[in-house]
């Protein structure tokens, strides 16, 4: 690649690492900032709530919204430094579902003072804070995932039947984080309704599950093991049981439609990841395993670092005459000119 084309695009910047500024454009820092800003000012929100401590219902919103802000910091960064327009796009609706809430909030009073005076006081100004900052960071969002593109190719090379096998790989990856996320909010806003103990251990127990079986689909996708994918797969179909059974115990408190809503949007994020599953395994034995993920496992057990940035290490332009940087060397650029 020559170096003036390398200098335009930041992912084949020679000695780049995942997470070097020098790798992300403009505007994908742009969006980071802001989106950081906007996650501290909703914990901000939330521990302004849990200060009044107005009612149950406020102090379990106020929790979730706090696990939800710290779970779009994380899916902002990671769905920018994986190019990942899924993720990308799930942060910036996760955004708009609280400024959404915010904006309703400023307008219904049941609401404002339910979750006491000093939220408020200061409802009005943040419906109009989070709208504003909604529209920044749909641009911002829009001008990043422009950017993307280089990932994929960096991790498998120029084949088509490989770029498709990891994409879909990657959707289910973020679906299985998404999962995960969902899940655990219900949990623990069950658990803080729960006044046995009995209860409030099975709930946690439920939560430690979750945990487990998102390493163990990981793992069956990744090594390509169908039996486990079998039992995670199974297992999943339990969990909406799971989530009816404390939406019916829970019918009468005051926080069943905080409850509710994660439950609705858990069912159906789960059965999205259960077509993704099915789609995955329809891939195994087509060569992502023994291309990219094997290859891994290999220079990292003998002592190298895997970029997930540059990826040149899996790449199959790596066998076709590269230096130790992957590189096409001087050498080989007569052989290509002549090609």
């Amino acid at each position: 690649v020559p170096a003036k084309i390398r200098r335009k695009i930041p992912t084949l910047q020679r000695g780049s690492s995942g997470l070097r500024l020098s790798r992300f454009s403009l505007s994908s820092k742009c969006y980071v900032l802001f989106a950081t800003c906007q996650v501290l000012y909703l914990i901000f929100l939330c521990i302004v709530i849990l200060v009044d401590q107005a009612s149950k219902l406020a102090s379990s919103f106020a929790i979730a919204w706090i696990l939800c802000a710290l779970a779009l910091l994380y899916f902002v960064i990671d769905g920018v430094r994986r190019e990942d327009k899924f993720v990308l796009w799930a942060s910036v609706s996760t955004h708009t579902a609280a400024t959404g809430f915010l904006v309703y909030s400023a307008f219904d009073e049941a609401i404002r003072k339910s979750m006491g005076p000093k939220f408020e006081g200061l409802s009005l100004a943040s419906g109009i804070e989070m709208s504003v900052m909604e529209v920044v960071l749909l641009v911002s969002a829009w001008q990043t995932q422009k950017t993307f593109g280089f990932f994929v190719f960096n991790r498998v090379g120029a084949n088509p039947r490989l770029q498709k096998l990891y994409t879909t790989y990657r959707i289910f990856v973020s679906l299985l984080k998404l999962d995960f996320v969902i899940s655990l909010i219900v949990c623990i806003l069950a658990s803080l309704l729960e006044d046995d103990v009995v209860s409030l251990a099975l709930t946690l127990i439920a939560a430690g599950i979750s945990l487990a079986m998102m390493i163990v689909g990981l793992y069956g996708v990744r090594e390509e093991q169908r039996e486990v994918v079998c039992m995670f797969w199974v297992f999943k179909l339990f969990m909406p049981g799971y989530i009816a059974y404390k939406l019916y115990d829970l019918r009468d408190d005051p926080v069943f439609d905080v409850l509710l809503a994660s439950g609705a949007v858990s069912v159906i994020l789960r059965l999205v990841l259960m077509v993704y599953t099915c789609k995955v395994t329809y891939g195994f034995g087509q060569g992502l395993r023994d291309e990219v993920f094997i290859p891994d496992v290999l220079n990292t057990s003998e002592g190298k670092t895997i970029d997930p940035g540059s990826g040149w290490a899996s790449s199959p332009i790596k066998s076709a005459g590269c230096d130790n940087e992957g590189w096409i060397s001087a050498s080989d650029e007569s052989f290509i000119a002549e090609g």
